[in-house]
């Protein structure tokens, strides 16, 4: 087992946890919930730990995963490390992406696709 997978080991059965407590204190059992996958790099032990939840017996019909680390602009990223942030051509960048190397890049274009997604993985639920 690698130091990465030991850290989320016990995710899981958190964020199951998470949910339960909510749950619990807005008095709504059987309340949706969506989990977004979170991060654009492929960390599977983390992401696993995140779908798993979903996969719970429990949460069968009411807690949906929805990935997003297709959402992610390659082109973006690619801006972002190079120069082009930077120098003559800045407005380039700024035109799709505000936040180099933090929060999917302040890309409104990946944000959209993720926010569609979430709504979607609810309006799932919701048709349940």
């Amino acid at each position: 087992m690698t130091i990465r997978s030991w850290v989320f080991i016990n995710y899981t059965q958190r964020l199951a946890q998470l949910i339960k407590d909510f749950r619990k204190d807005l008095k709504a059992p059987d309340l949706p919930v969506v989990i977004g996958e979170l991060g654009a790099a492929p960390r599977r032990d983390f992401q696993a730990a995140q779908q798993a939840v979903a996969g719970l017996p429990e949460f069968k019909d009411n807690v949906r995963f929805v990935k997003t680390r297709d959402f992610w602009e390659p082109d973006v990223e690619e801006m972002a490390n190079g120069d082009i942030w930077q120098g003559p051509d800045w407005v380039k960048f700024y035109n799709v992406g505000s936040e180099r190397g933090y929060h999917y890049l302040g890309s409104a274009r990946i944000y959209y696709r993720m926010g569609k997604a979430f709504a979607q993985g609810m309006i799932d639920l919701l048709d349940n």
